[in-house]
């Protein structure tokens, strides 16, 4: 029975989020990412100046932060068409839940409620490097929730984290910083564990997570960097308020 409930629950929320997820391309954004994509993958480097924006003529290319989304996007309209970017949207946000979903064993209990999130995050489900973020962000979530129940080592919850943080820092910049927001919310539920914990067994287990965690917490960090856009990564985002660009936006 349990095993009934469960494939009706994945089957709803697939229902749902295919069904949320059926518009036509409506983000006019894409097709410049689109373009993009194309000139890096035509010239085998990043945009310096800005190609498109009479306003910012000369000026230096700020989405340069996005560039293997903007690549992997110009590749699926190139050789799919619009539908195929349809198709593709639709898949992101399917791995955006589907690890939300997994994370607790009574996934007829979360369907629904991931179905729901599907539908509340309707609003932002467009065409942009930020799907890949939102695909990033799950997994690293369900990573962490992964590790704190023990199912995963701390090597294996390293390894797989630092590979989640230089994918998102090549798919979407500084949106990548949110990986050690949730890794500092591990750090302090362990912490908090040490600290309501009499026990002092437990106490030295926990002190060596504290340790790996942190030091998780580093490599992440340095791995901000490993991309060709390097710091632009973030000084982008003081260009984007410091050189009148948010006044034509």
């Amino acid at each position: 029975m349990g095993r009934i409930f469960s494939l009706t629950g994945i089957t709803l929320f697939l229902v749902i989020t295919w069904y949320v997820c059926a518009f036509q391309i409506i983000d006019y954004d894409v097709w410049w990412h689109i373009v993009s994509g194309r000139i890096m993958r035509n010239t085998g480097s990043l945009i310096s100046i800005d190609p498109f924006s009479y306003v910012r003529e000369g000026q230096a290319y700020l989405a340069t932060h996005e560039w293997l989304a903007q690549v992997i996007i110009s590749y699926v309209y190139d050789l799919f068409g619009a539908s195929g970017l349809i198709i593709f949207r639709t898949i992101l946000v399917t791995l955006a839940l589907a690890p939300i979903l997994l994370i607790s064993k009574r996934i007829w209990i979360m369907a629904p409620i991931v179905a729901f999130g599907a539908i509340a995050m309707r609003p932002t489900i467009l065409d942009r490097p930020q799907l890949f973020s939102f695909v990033l962000f799950s997994l690293s979530l369900f990573l962490s929730a992964q590790w704190l129940s023990k199912k995963i080592t701390i090597r294996r919850y390293i390894i797989l984290a630092l590979i989640i943080q230089i994918f998102w820092v090549n798919f979407h910049g500084g949106a990548a910083l949110l990986h050690l927001v949730i890794v500092g919310a591990v750090l302090f539920q362990i912490f908090w564990n040490y600290i309501k914990n009499d026990l002092s067994i437990y106490k030295i287990i926990i002190k060596s997570d504290i340790k790996w965690i942190f030091l998780l917490g580093i490599f992440l960090f340095f791995a901000l960097f490993l991309s060709p856009n390097t710091f632009h990564n973030f000084s982008y985002i003081n260009s984007l308020f410091t050189d009148k660009t948010v006044d034509f936006i």
